[in-house]
């Protein structure tokens, strides 16, 4: 593993820069690669274009923030016991993806808001790359150690030497492959987008999906019976998403009736 990478005399921690190259890969795609070919059908976008690199900027503050957060109040009870600084310490490990995700979707309301932008078709154009940058985060989870799996026999079962000599399930390359998976079934937009939303809905579904089955190889303590947390958030996402989609569809279809 690799926890920090050494520049000069500054150690880094490997985790903080693969969360500035997703935040980069972000802007790449969007600002370089969506805008570009979309503009002329989506006049909203040449707006977003004007202010993409403060929409960015917040929302990385906002994504560390709700991230960090989230993590400290799921693990309040050892936060008691430390100084109050300590809540602070992100770069020190402690960062929860629905946290974050959750103050990011607050902020892009915010910009939606203010610049008449048409927030679920927003929440669409950037639903894929959100798969992509999870992705990327994923892997600065597997050289901090972090987010690590059950202790395994398999034989491309890893050991993390920060932690202990025995060989985990890589949960964190689980995670970046699947999310990788689902960045370009998303790609596919015109299989998903019957309604504005409806991308980043599939999105939360099948987020959702991959992350109940991969904290079954995970080490996460018990939250309801067997289930952790994760796997009780995850589970109420995926039915809520599978209803908002069955909702739609019925709208859809009284629309066409003429109901």
């Amino acid at each position: 593993m690799m926890p920090y990478i050494i520049i000069g005399d500054i150690a880094i921690r490997t985790y903080i820069i693969f969360m500035v190259l997703s935040a980069l890969t972000l802007v790449y795609f969007i600002l370089y690669r969506e805008i570009p070919s979309r503009k002329n059908e989506e006049p909203y976008l040449e707006i977003l274009s004007a202010h993409f690199w403060k929409m960015i900027l917040l929302s990385l503050v906002l994504a560390i923030i709700g991230a960090r957060l989230g993590f400290v109040l799921v693990h309040l009870d050892l936060y008691l016991q430390r100084p109050w600084w300590a809540v602070l310490a992100f770069w020190r490990g402690g960062l929860t993806f629905h946290g974050g995700l959750i103050l990011v979707l607050l902020g892009v309301a915010f910009y939606s808001w203010r610049l008449s932008l048409p927030y679920l078709k927003l929440l669409d154009l950037l639903a894929p790359y959100i798969a992509l940058i999870y992705a990327i985060g994923r892997i600065g989870c597997f050289y901090n150690a972090c987010c690590y799996g059950h202790v395994t026999e398999m034989p491309w079962g890893v050991v993390l030497p920060t932690l202990d000599d025995l060989a985990r399930h890589p949960t964190q390359i689980y995670s970046a492959l699947f999310s990788l998976a689902i960045f370009f079934i998303l790609l596919q937009k015109k299989h998903f987008a019957a309604f504005p939303g409806a991308i980043f809905t599939w999105f939360v579904i099948l987020h959702s999906a991959y992350r109940f089955v991969v904290e079954i190889f995970r080490v996460s303590p018990p939250f309801l019976y067997s289930f952790s947390m994760a796997q009780v958030v995850t589970a109420t996402l995926v039915v809520a998403g599978l209803l908002a989609l069955l909702w739609q569809r019925k709208a859809l279809i009284k629309q066409v009736n003429g109901d």
